[in-house]
């Protein structure tokens, strides 16, 4: 069972996202939140309890962007997506970048939040393909900045599990592919993220989107 919490403002939207989610059997809506001080006052409450927190971008006191910063390093075992009406090229890169698992605009229909939800809880990041191309190739904005890595230092192991990473199978999952040890498989993880300069696992499957190694939700 995937327990999702839900934080928006919006009674009417909290209703009919409880809704869309309670008609998936391995789904259940277990919290609800209107504000980000509710959440900053319910961390531990939500790391206990939630999986996934879909996360309004816009909050009466505070946009979701800002109280991601504020999350990062808090929560180590729930997931962040945003919902969001703004425009994926401004906000889509900076919530990833922020720590979001994440994004996906208010237009989104019933499948997409399902397949998001999923691709999420196996430790994958959704973005829709226009997001995606933004976060590999940089927004107009950013492109002629944006920082590139150099895969070509990684050993035959590691760049197999950096794909198996980028397409959201879990560190258990990798193992039995790879016919060796969990233990293994995080040491493989720790040198990616050393010689990637990832400094966690939402910034490493980042670096696979910029490289091509992540497929799109099309």
């Amino acid at each position: 069972m995937v327990s999702v919490g839900i934080v928006d403002d919006h009674e009417l939207i909290r209703l009919g996202l409880r809704s869309l989610l309670e008609q998936e059997p391995a789904m259940d809506c277990v919290l609800e939140l209107t504000s980000a001080q509710e959440v900053l006052d319910s961390i531990s409450k939500i790391d206990d309890t939630v999986d996934i927190l879909l996360l309004d971008l816009s909050l009466p006191d505070s946009s979701g962007l800002s109280l991601l910063e504020k999350l990062q390093g808090r929560l180590q075992r729930t997931k962040v997506i945003i919902l969001s009406s703004s425009p994926e090229e401004e906000f889509a890169v900076q919530a990833v970048r922020s720590g979001a698992s994440g994004f996906l605009p208010k237009d989104f229909t019933v499948a997409s939040l399902l397949e998001a939800v999923r691709s999420v809880m196996h430790g994958g990041i959704y973005l829709t393909p226009k997001a995606s191309g933004y976060l590999r190739e940089g927004t107009p904005a950013d492109a002629a900045t944006a920082p590139t890595r150099d895969t070509r230092e990684l050993s035959g192991n590691e760049l197999t599990v950096f794909r198996y990473i980028c397409t959201g199978y879990a560190n258990k999952e990798i193992a039995y592919e790879m016919g060796c040890s969990v233990k293994t498989v995080s040491t493989y993880k720790r040198r990616l993220m050393e010689k990637l300069g990832a400094g966690n696992l939402v910034e490493l499957v980042r670096i696979g989107m910029e490289k091509g190694f992540v497929p799109d939700h099309s």
